[in-house]
């Protein structure tokens, strides 16, 4: 098999925004469509719903709006009061899981990412910017996340659609790396990083999925997953939390557009997505960081080469991806 003629050499690309490679080795898929997935979701009845507002997770709101409320997790991943012990070992680095655990609960039962309506998404994300917002005074808390698990492959507990909060007092690594590379590209060229990507696939055009006048939707050029998106600002800005209204409710649309797609095209796959803001950091300039979204559908397992190395490999160019979703 001619792998040059057939447009499947294996190649390798690299994530200006965290320096990681990803192996794109096209010929171990045939076509975009072999990745259609959908996402897999635990079937419960509304009267049996932990999250439903007859359950027993509604009186333990701490937040509330008209279609969502927020809870503390049951079993947090950081606590605001961890617990201090030894466990008499000299050489490995022990820390407290310092920070705070929220989950964000839409009260529509069925309500899950694809049938979202733009009012209800407006809504939601001024839910996250409340959350992000109150923590952001904290001088020991580094950063705050924002993630939604879609589908059992996605990590999902609970079928009831729900967002996570997780602040923490260490900054994640995938965020650090970000935060370096970001800055690093601003000292060499004195311009954003990602403002510059914005610019290069805005002129190239293959990657753009979707775009309105505040925002742009593509797939990245070192996508780790077939379908991975990236939503951002077109206009420098490095803290999702400070948007205002009229932002919010274009960036809406087009995560409305995006999703809808995702359900039409994909059979709604299990799916991250992930609002990746300004570390609460002061030290950290606003020049050095520009906000985006990332969305990760779930569409293959990561065999041993990927586990054990950390080198991503990618059936699917994201070219052809692009493509596909706007057929």
């Amino acid at each position: 098999m001619n792998l040059r003629k057939e447009g499947k050499i294996p190649r390798i690309r690299e994530n200006p925004l965290t320096g990681e490679y990803v192996c794109f080795s096209p010929e171990r898929a045939s076509r975009p469509a072999d990745f259609i997935r959908t996402g897999k979701l635990r079937l419960v009845s509304p009267n049996k719903c932990l999250f439903c507002l007859n359950g027993p997770a509604y009186p333990t709101r701490i937040f509330e709006t008209k279609n969502i409320y927020v809870i503390p997790n049951k079993f947090p991943a950081f606590v605001q009061k961890p617990q201090i012990y030894n466990d008499g070992n000299n050489f490995y680095n022990n820390l407290k899981a310092f920070g705070a655990h929220e989950v964000i609960i839409r009260k529509d039962h069925d309500e899950h990412l694809p049938n979202i309506p733009i009012p209800h998404w407006v809504e939601l994300l001024w839910v996250y910017q409340n959350r992000l917002l109150n923590y952001a005074g904290e001088p020991y808390f580094a950063y705050g996340a924002i993630f939604h698990n879609h589908g059992i492959e996605a990590g999902s507990s609970i079928a009831h659609p729900h967002s996570q909060f997780i602040v923490s007092e260490i900054l994640p690594p995938l965020i650090a790396k970000e935060v370096e590379h970001q800055k690093v590209y601003y000292e060499k060229h004195n311009a954003c990083l990602l403002c510059e990507m914005i610019r290069e696939e805005r002129q190239r055009g293959i990657r753009i999925i979707l775009e309105n006048r505040r925002y742009l939707a593509f797939m990245p050029y070192a996508s780790r997953y077939p379908y991975e998106i990236m939503v951002i600002p077109k206009k420098h800005a490095s803290r999702f939390e400070t948007e205002e209204e009229i932002s919010l409710s274009h960036l809406a649309t087009i995560l409305h557009k995006v999703f809808g797609l995702f359900g039409s095209k994909l059979k709604d796959p299990p799916l991250n997505f992930v609002i990746h803001t300004k570390p609460y950091s002061p030290v950290i300039e606003e020049k050095n960081w520009h906000w985006h979204i990332e969305i990760l559908p779930r569409l293959e397992h990561w065999g041993g080469y990927e586990t054990g190395t950390g080198l991503i490999i990618n059936a699917l160019l994201p070219e052809k991806a692009a493509a596909f979703l706007k057929s």
